[in-house]
């Protein structure tokens, strides 16, 4: 929902602050007050054409800001997510600024934007009908959403574009590994003859560092040989050893009678270190038998470590990390030589899914062909009840070739229409007049779904032309479709503005030298005035008065 538009020095829209209300809307004022040109705001804050001829005499530039509520399922926000542009408790803010030289810019968010991507996101938020730009309903996909919409066949339609981009990432999949089945055969022959090699040297992980710790200790056997000897002599050989020694003084020691506390916890040290020493003893021996001639061990290990540098070399890497090295060339050989199962499985694959996608295409386009007679008959029917007595609306489905699986399925939708008895049907944005664009996006809109679409339309002068009856129907739908989406509205008849739940009224304030428009919402008693005066032209009668009350509040059936 549109909450806020703020405009300044866009023509004679000075400094202006409009707070918008959900359901409907309606813009009133005199002719030429400034009311299409708070649309045109509107337009330029969604990323339509800018001009400096746009910006106010004398001022820099000309701002607008625009302020919407969404819901987080909203397409827009999903479009902001794939930009990251923050959004924060579901609240956009668009900002567009047009420099007296001609210079744009645009924020979203506060982020800076292309005004391209403006334009973009501003297509999931407003449709603004009356004005060639931003049109919709101009546009084939908006006509096919609509169209779907009137058949019953969303989900199907949906369907058809969710096995579309299957396909095409299918496609895409097995033209790349067709491309890399001519290296395969090469790149294999390669991976068998390096994995032959790793296979002999056999890495293990942690191996090659365990090597070269064994390699040092053994290398170095004289001087350890002689700490072991140095260290078992001083623990247990003669009589200054350790084990002598602590012997002695055990023995000393228990001799003595009525042994006091202390001593009897220096005696208990002394058995605890006899102890220790004991355990090294254990501990020390074995590593001073073994390996009595290390020669071979140390020309086995010089060998296998040399062949983990050589293979390391070769391959460009720490020699540690051979035994991963071989892991990865493995799971590379494994793909490989599945290759040919991968592709028929791809084309498999890629053949039940062109099955999938012709089967719902030609369910989708079936339930087209039905829907076009009966929609385009209930269309006519209410652009004529709308004031368009000779016109005639039809659907043309252009075929469109399926070889490359066109999401939007095997036609393309074309909205046809004439308002004339003697003229040829053509495309509804080239035929139709500003007004009769309105009333004809009023009509289908109405016959479609409300509650799809974008969330805020805007109608620019759909009255143009009408009255009496035809305008309250107007009004009528306007309100219904409110129900539904947000509605703005801009208008000259007191029966359309009478059925707002918002009215605001544009009034131009002229001086000596210069111009300047206000826009000002109305209470209920200010309502009666302003549609007293669509009513009875520049004198407000009583009798005025009670017209526009009863429009407001008509009586009850």
């Amino acid at each position: 929902m549109l909450t806020r538009l703020t405009v300044e020095n866009l023509a004679v829209l000075t400094a202006v602050e409009v707070e918008f209300g959900p359901g409907f809307n309606v813009l009133t004022g005199e002719t030429g007050a400034g009311k299409s040109l708070l649309v045109d705001a509107l337009g330029l804050v969604l990323g339509n054409r800018g001009s400096s001829t746009l910006v106010r005499t004398g001022a820099g530039q000309a701002t607008v800001t625009a302020e919407f509520t969404l819901t987080p399922s909203s397409p827009a926000c999903k479009l902001l997510n794939s930009r990251e542009i923050p959004i924060e408790n579901n609240e956009l803010l668009l900002h567009r600024s047009i420099t007296a030289d001609g210079r744009s810019r645009a924020w979203i968010n506060g982020v800076p934007v292309p005004i391209g991507f403006l334009r973009e996101i501003g297509e999931h938020l407003v449709e603004i009908h009356g004005q060639h730009e931003h049109l919709a309903l101009a546009r084939s996909e908006h006509q096919r959403m609509l169209l779907d919409c009137a058949a019953g066949s969303e989900n199907l339609s949906v369907q058809v574009a969710q096995t579309a981009t299957v396909l095409r990432r299918l496609e895409e999949t097995l033209s790349e590994a067709k491309s890399a089945g001519a290296q395969r055969r090469e790149k294999l022959d390669t991976l068998r003859f390096q994995l032959r090699e790793l296979d002999e040297l056999g890495p293990r992980e942690g191996e090659y560092q365990d090597l070269g710790a064994e390699y040092e200790r053994l290398h170095d056997r004289e001087r350890t040989e002689a700490a072991y000897a140095q260290a078992l002599g001083a623990l247990e050989e003669g009589e200054g050893s350790a084990s002598a020694t602590l012997g002695r003084a055990q023995r000393a020691l228990k001799g003595l009678h009525a042994p006091s506390a202390e001593l009897a916890e220096a005696i208990d040290l002394l058995f605890q270190a006899e102890s220790l020493v004991s355990e090294a003893l254990r501990l020390l021996r074995p590593e001073a038998q073994a390996e009595a001639d290390p020669a071979a061990r140390l020309e086995w290990l010089n060998t296998r470590i040399a062949r983990y540098q050589t293979l390391a070399r070769k391959h460009a890497v720490d020699p540690a990390s051979l035994a991963a090295l071989k892991q990865r060339l493995t799971r590379e050989n494994d793909a490989l030589e599945t290759g040919d199962q991968h592709l028929a499985k791809l084309a498999d694959n890629l053949h039940a899914c062109r099955s999938e996608y012709e089967k719902l295409a030609t369910e989708l386009s079936s339930k087209r062909r039905r829907a076009t007679v009966e929609f385009s008959t209930q269309v006519t029917q209410t652009m004529r009840e709308l004031g368009m007595p000779q016109a005639e609306f039809s659907i043309h489905l252009e075929s469109v070739s399926t070889e490359s699986y066109p999401p939007g399925g095997r036609e393309r939708v074309n909205f046809l229409v004439t308002t004339n008895p003697d003229q040829r049907p053509g495309p509804i944005a080239r035929i139709a007049s500003g007004g009769e664009l309105s009333r004809i996006a009023l009509a289908v809109e109405v016959l479609g779904d409300p509650s799809s679409g974008t969330p805020v339309m805007v109608f620019d002068e759909v009255d143009a032309g009408i009255g009496g009856r035809v305008a309250d129907l107007v009004g009528r739908c306007l309100k219904a479709l409110a129900g539904h989406r947000q509605i703005l509205c801009v208008t000259h008849l007191p029966q359309v503005a009478a059925l707002a739940n918002h009215h605001f009224e544009v009034r131009k304030l002229t001086t000596a030298t210069s111009s300047s428009a206000t826009i000002e919402p109305l209470d209920e008693a200010l309502r009666v005035e302003a549609i007293a005066a669509m009513l009875g032209g520049l004198r407000v009668t009583e009798s005025a008065r009670r017209h526009a009350r009863a429009l407001i509040q008509p009586p009850p059936r």
